[in-house]
């Protein structure tokens, strides 16, 4: 909420729309981070999260925040079914084609998808102008959120499950070292 805050307050000013769709990024993580058949439970408590987040921050009325909450939920299982249907499995980020895939997916297909689901929920609530500057800036601050929030959350958090190994080799050469170093410093010295 803070880091969505901080975005709200850098606003772009003539069409006063986010510059970085944080949460739409943080959403997303959590649905691609997670097996489809807990999306349910997830995408409920992330939309209810964003819902919140317009009410906290009061930048719409609460059945619009609800609306969008709903809408930012749908759009979002929405990419992340396409994008594991593209993929045929969890983005893990470790070669070209998943990148690829999800540039074209996820960055651009979700960027104008959000914005589009964004301005028609805005015109349909009447409180925002439909105009094509506003799509357009939300297109730009949707494609920021997937392009930088999103694999950064993916990345730091398989790179946190993920065992590290240490090679046998290297384990040898530690123990080996140390064993050297102990031994060193219980024999007497010959010149004392």
């Amino acid at each position: 909420m803070l880091a969505q805050w901080l975005a709200v307050q850098l606003w772009v000013p003539p069409a006063n729309v986010t510059t970085v769709w944080v949460e739409g990024g943080i959403l997303l993580a959590a649905a691609l981070l997670t097996e489809p058949r807990r999306w349910p439970a997830v995408i409920t408590a992330g939309s209810s999260g964003a819902v919140f987040l317009f009410l906290g921050l009061q930048l719409v009325a609460p059945v619009s925040a609800v609306v969008l909450g709903v809408l930012a939920g749908l759009q979002t299982v929405a990419l992340a079914g396409v994008l594991r249907s593209v993929l045929r499995g969890p983005l893990t980020l470790s070669t070209l084609r998943e990148f690829r895939s999800y540039l074209v997916v996820v960055v651009v297909g979700g960027a104008i998808a959000a914005s589009t689901l964004f301005i028609a929920g805005a015109w349909a609530l009447g409180y925002r102008a439909a105009t094509f500057q506003v799509w357009r800036t939300f297109a730009l601050a949707s494609l920021l959120g997937y392009l930088t929030v999103t694999p950064m959350l993916v990345l730091l958090i398989r790179e946190a499950d993920s065992p590290r190994r240490v090679p046998v080799r290297r384990g040898l050469e530690a123990y080996l070292a140390q064993w050297r170093q102990a031994r060193s410093e219980t024999q007497p010295q010959a010149d004392k």
